[in-house]
């Protein structure tokens, strides 16, 4: 993959297999609940220390069309299938967020709070404006690290932003401020519907591990995390103890989900490596979360203030999925697929 870290978790995709894997040790788990053997979805036997990673039933979409787990293998290989790597978790989370009209709306506001919300975003436009000439430059190169600092991209940037580097007391000149106004003028458009900077980040949804690892052995379910707890690495460095978590679409006010960030002994010693946000399997947090199934979903969560008190509350809405029947493919039939798309607004 070309990366100078390793990854906490992939997304991943292969032959009828699609969803996200995170790396936990259930081997180290296996020998403390002096378990050696695991059984597979066709009810056969392996050995846990021949494995080196557990799927799910819904990640493998085509598991009925096998006689078992080695015809699977053996067709893979045939075919020179192998996993293709869509995304991995970042090597820094970020440490802003942006939010949208839906998270706003769905907000128990008075004019005090709006202003509170807004005064971040205002005073990032008045800084990145020509305030700060260090913030200004950020604005217009975008999230860097010292690794990516070389003469290559020295000479891919915009001439106006080599010169701010090198002079930066080209700041007050009256045409570099002008070409700045407009570069930042769509992101002040954005801010009118919503678009606000606050303090979070958008993390990868993360179910406890430990509590999947005890299904799998067949033990009883207990996990780490309880009803409305999380665990997250970043908001643990940031001591905070309770955030908020939204993700969109956001149908309803109820959707707003305030969660306790849990962290002790053992939630460091099992969850401590991973990037991202460790959910329970308890509560409902996949329904106020637009029905997410943990595949790579991604979350904004916040400490802030105004999105942890002004909340509503409520019931969340959701309706019955349906799931299409499994059948044979039949080729000769495929054309009624096709007849029954005609006149469909989709």
């Amino acid at each position: 993959l070309d990366l100078d870290f390793v990854p906490s978790w992939f997304v991943f995709r292969s032959a009828w297999l699609k969803g996200m894997v995170c790396s936990f040790d259930f081997k180290e788990f296996s020998k403390i609940k002096k378990i050696s053997k695991i059984k597979d979805i066709y009810g056969d036997e392996h050995s846990i220390e021949d494995i080196d990673m557990i799927l799910t039933e819904s990640q493998f979409k085509l598991s009925g069309a096998y006689r078992n787990f080695h015809h699977y293998v053996s067709e893979i290989k045939t075919r020179d299938y192998g996993f293709w790597i869509t995304r991995t978790s970042p090597k820094k989370e970020k440490r802003i967020a942006t939010t949208n009209y839906q998270y706003l709306q769905c907000l128990d506001m008075d004019e005090e709070d709006v202003l509170k919300i807004c005064e971040p975003t205002i005073q990032y436009f008045k800084d990145v404006s020509g305030l700060s000439w260090e913030k200004t430059i950020l604005f217009l190169i975008g999230s860097l690290s010292k690794e990516d600092i070389n003469l290559r991209w020295w000479n891919s940037l915009d001439p106006l932003v080599r010169l701010l580097l090198t002079n930066p007391e080209f700041m007050s000149d009256g045409f570099v401020r002008n070409k700045l106004k407009k570069m930042i003028s769509k992101k002040i458009k954005e801010s009118y519907i919503g678009t606000l900077r606050i303090f979070g980040n958008y993390q990868v949804m993360i179910s406890d591990v430990l509590a999947f690892t005890e299904h799998a052995l067949g033990l009883e379910v207990k996990g780490l995390l309880k009803e409305k707890e999380v665990f997250s690495n970043f908001w643990n460095k940031e001591n905070s103890k309770k955030i908020s978590a939204l993700r969109s679409p956001m149908t309803y006010r109820s959707e707003i989900n305030v969660l306790n960030v849990k962290n002790n002994k053992e939630t460091q010693k099992w969850f401590g490596h991973l990037t991202g946000i460790v959910y329970n399997v308890f509560d409902d947090s996949d329904l106020l979360h637009a029905g997410s199934d943990r595949d790579g979903d991604l979350v904004m969560t916040t400490n802030n203030e105004i999105f942890i008190n002004k909340t509503f509350g409520g019931l969340p809405a959701v309706y019955d999925r349906k799931s299409a029947e499994k059948v044979i493919i039949n080729k000769d039939e495929l054309w009624e697929s096709d007849k029954q798309v005609f006149k469909n607004h989709i």
